[in-house]
């Protein structure tokens, strides 16, 4: 697939990737490629215990959001999961004290969990759950101990129940909250990819695309965008004006270009420039958009296993005025 080159625009400017090289090669599909650090400078204590909390249930990604003030409160099904939460890590605390009276296990989980957390957690993405798949029979190991320790002041019949209750909460969670989404999100983005492919093939390799970030569906449909996480370097205004001149630049060559989705959401890019949301519709103070049909595919996963961090967004062409 053909590679996108900025060469129209001087070589200082922030349009301008950091390595012309694509990634993925000269066969690449035309994403320029930055150098991102992944190892941290100093440990992450706090965000490796969030990381760990996240990779036992989706309720600490709930209340993260409702914390930092980025919770959708007007949608119920998310009022009534992350009251849900709220119960399994409420619980979960308990537990956690309550493991402290059981010498062997506390000893032997903190022996399995620490390890991992001290030398990889607290200095790589420490908030990434997969990442934590070694720390977290530890973690479960300590959980369950203070789950039986507290039960044993139980008669059987209430022991049984605040184990299945429990249990239940936190699967049911998991799964309605995050693993189901999930799948659902995979048959979309299938469907994305082919309409994305299907566009490209139609207007015979002209289209070339804007995107705030690499979605899945435009990665897997091979076709040539512009990736503006790559590009974000400079101020707001030096980046709009590069576009725009970008984009009037790929028009006079004969090309289609395509915005998909609308909004950017630079403070989840870890970058020391402007981190307020970008508007991409202030193309239309430059060109016409144009809807096509193809609506609400996904664009953006922020955090992979939260599905209310999630966004859609429409694909439109652009063309001049």
């Amino acid at each position: 697939m053909g590679v996108l080159h900025l060469t129209s625009l001087p070589s200082r400017h922030p349009l301008i990737a950091a390595s012309r090289a694509p990634r993925g090669g000269p066969g690449g599909n035309g994403i320029y490629s930055v150098n991102t650090t992944y190892a941290e400078t100093r440990p992450e204590i706090l965000r490796a215990a969030k990381g760990l909390v996240t990779a036992l249930t989706v309720a600490g990604h709930f209340w993260r959001d409702i914390v930092t003030g980025r919770a959708p409160l007007g949608s119920p099904l998310f009022v009534l999961e992350s009251g849900i939460g709220f119960v399994v890590l409420f619980l979960t605390g308990i537990f956690l004290l309550a493991a402290t009276a059981k010498r062997r296990a506390l000893v032997f989980g903190l022996a399995w969990l620490l390890p991992f957390h001290v030398i990889g957690n607290w200095w790589f993405q420490p908030t990434v759950e997969k990442y934590h798949a070694g720390a977290l029979p530890g973690f479960v190991l300590l959980v369950t101990a203070g789950l039986v320790t507290l039960g044993e002041r139980f008669q059987p019949r209430q022991r049984q129940w605040l184990f299945v209750s429990f249990d239940c909460a936190t699967a049911g969670l998991n799964f309605f909250g995050a693993l189901r989404p999930m799948q659902v999100l995979g048959q979309e983005t299938a469907l994305a990819e082919r309409d994305l492919r299907n566009l490209a093939e139609a207007r015979g390799g002209r289209a070339v695309f804007i995107a705030c970030d690499a979605a899945d569906a435009i990665v897997g449909a091979g076709v040539p965008f512009l990736r503006m996480r790559s590009e974000w370097t400079g101020s707001v205004p030096e980046i709009q004006q590069a576009l725009v001149r970008w984009t009037s630049d790929r028009l006079r060559e004969g090309k289609e270009p395509y915005l998909v989705g609308r909004w950017c959401l630079p403070e989840e890019w870890t970058t020391p420039w402007s981190q307020e949301p970008f508007d991409l519709l202030f193309l239309e103070r430059s060109f016409t958009l144009v809807p096509t049909s193809i609506v609400g595919m996904p664009v953006s996963r922020s955090v992979s296993t939260n599905p209310f961090s999630w966004t859609r967004g429409d694909v439109s062409r652009l063309e001049a005025k």
